[in-house]
């Protein structure tokens, strides 16, 4: 009886040890989840004041405390996906007001600022850059692997909250080439002088946009929208044929009018 009672008393020290090894694993995880969601929470307090900052660096002078907050701003996008469409409409809205002004007109006719053309190095030219800023694609399934849904995809305006939206910017000179602005907003753009060789530029609204003496070489045009687009050569072309045939008619006149005199 003595040996029983031995093991049983045995079994219940081995039961009360492995109830407390038990409960003190719990506490453990308890405890570092806590530590992990403080870690979190202070870090996403730490990339706010760093969002935060950068967004009042933009609006500096000098073009060194910019450059800083673009590059602050996508690092953080980077870092946190929750941040790239605000970020991604920051420094679209940043090229739209900043080129706009009578005063970056006159003082960068040639090219654009250093700021400016990060930023359009950033959305659309640097490709480990602007990939980030993209619209997750959805799963491929039986449908989606049709022809005919293939075809309906093809024939609908491009659905992507990350749409370059540059309207009536002043980008005089700006270097895109291979750049991807496929289905941007270019409306009333003046790309006079640009260099878009090889840019992508389908779907992409060019309305009233300014191409003189622009690079267009190899440029992807497919669903172009050109309405009132600025194409200074092909005008000069028409002018100069225009000219021809007026020259040619006063010739004729003037000929016809001294027969019959």
């Amino acid at each position: 009886m003595e040996i029983i009672q031995a093991i049983l008393n045995e079994l219940n020290l081995t039961k009360l040890g492995f109830i407390f090894g038990i409960i003190s694993i719990i506490f453990i995880i308890i405890n570092l989840r806590a530590i992990i969601n403080q870690n979190k929470t202070a870090i996403r307090s730490e990339r706010n004041e760093r969002f935060k900052n950068a967004i009042d660096q933009l609006g500096n002078d000098n073009n060194a405390v910019v450059l800083g907050g673009i590059y602050t701003l996508h690092r953080v996008a980077k870092e946190d996906k929750s941040y790239r469409e605000n970020v991604f409409n920051i420094l679209c809205s940043f090229v739209r007001d900043v080129t706009i002004t009578d005063e970056y007109k006159e003082r960068y006719k040639e090219k654009p600022s250093e700021p400016i053309q990060t930023i359009l190095n950033i959305l659309c030219i640097n490709k480990d850059d602007f990939n980030i800023y993209k619209t997750p694609t959805k799963k491929r399934n039986i449908l989606t692997r049709t022809a005919l849904y293939k075809f309906y995809e093809r024939l609908r305006p491009p659905k992507n909250k990350f749409l370059l939206d540059f309207y009536s910017t002043y980008l005089v000179g700006a270097n895109l080439a291979n750049a991807n602005l496929k289905g941007a907003n270019l409306l009333g753009a003046n790309l006079s002088k640009a260099n878009l060789t090889g840019a992508n530029l389908f779907r992409t609204t060019l309305t009233l946009a300014n191409l003189k003496d622009a690079n267009l070489t190899d440029t992807n045009l497919n669903g172009v929208n050109l309405t009132g687009a600025i194409l200074f050569m092909l005008i000069l072309v028409m002018l100069a044929y225009g000219m021809l045939i007026l020259g040619r008619g006063l010739i004729y006149l003037i000929q016809t009018l001294q027969v019959l005199i």
